[in-house]
C-alpha cells in the first residue's frame, strides 16, 4: 500500500465527505472527481467502542460460527468470511419500540438468506465482501468509472445493497421477547396471501 501512495494526495475521510457534499451542486464536476479519485478499502483495527457494539453479535452467533469452522476446516479453507450487519438489530429494536408493550407482528420482506448460507457464499468467494451494486440505468452511469468493478468507486452516485441475514434478525427479536413464526424465500408470500391474518 505504501508504494501505491507515492506521489498521491491522501484525503482524510472528513475532507472527502465535505468535498462530496459541496460537489452535489455541480454533478458534472462530481463525475470528473470520481473518475480521477481512487478509493481504497484499508483494513484497520476496531476501536473499543466498535468491539463493544459487536459483542452481542459474537455472543449470539458463537455456536453457529463454530459449526461453520468445523465444516470448512476439514475442507482446507484457511478462513471463513462473515459480514456483520448491526443495522439489522437496530431495525428490530425500532420495530419493538413502535409496537410497544402490546402484541403485534413484524413482517420484513427483503432478499436475504440464513446465517449459514450467507457465510458459505462469502467464504467460497474470497473476493466478495457481501456488498454489491444492483442494476443501474445506463444513462446514470454516463462518464462515470466502471462502478461494478469495485463498489466504493461511485460512492453517492449508485445504490449499494447486501443480503439480509434473517437468522440475525430473528435472533435480535428473540432477545427482545419476540417469537419467530417463520422466515423463508419471498415465494412464501404466495402461500401466505391465501390466508387471512387476524391481529388482536
Amino acid at each position: 500500500l505504501e508504494s501505491e501512495l507515492q506521489e498521491v494526495v491522501v484525503l482524510p475521510r472528513q475532507v472527502y465527505q465535505q468535498l462530496r457534499h459541496q460537489l452535489r451542486e455541480a454533478p458534472d464536476v462530481e463525475v470528473l472527481f470520481l473518475a480521477r479519485v481512487h478509493t481504497k478499502q484499508v483494513p484497520v483495527s476496531l476501536s473499543q467502542q466498535r468491539c463493544d457494539d459487536l459483542s452481542w453479535w459474537l455472543v449470539t452467533h458463537q455456536d453457529r460460527i463454530h459449526r461453520l469452522l468445523d465444516l470448512y476446516r476439514p475442507l482446507g479453507y484457511p478462513a471463513i468470511q462473515l459480514l456483520v450487519r448491526p443495522g439489522e438489530r437496530n431495525f428490530v429494536e425500532l420495530a419493538d419500540c413502535l409496537v410497544g408493550p402490546n402484541s403485534g407482528y413484524m413482517l420484513s420482506i427483503d432478499y436475504g438468506a440464513s446465517f449459514e448460507a450467507l457465510g458459505h457464499s462469502l467464504s467460497v468467494d474470497p473476493l466478495s465482501d457481501g456488498i454489491f451494486i444492483p442494476p443501474v440505468p445506463q444513462e446514470l452511469l454516463q462518464d462515470l468509472p466502471d462502478c461494478y468493478t469495485y463498489w466504493p468507486i461511485c460512492a453517492g452516485r449508485v445504490d449499494w445493497t447486501t443480503f439480509v441475514d434473517f437468522t440475525n434478525v430473528a435472533a435480535a427479536g428473540e432477545q427482545l421477547g419476540w417469537r419467530t413464526l417463520t422466515y423463508g424465500p419471498q415465494s412464501v408470500l404466495e402461500h401466505i396471501s391465501r390466508r387471512n391474518v387476524t391481529m388482536g
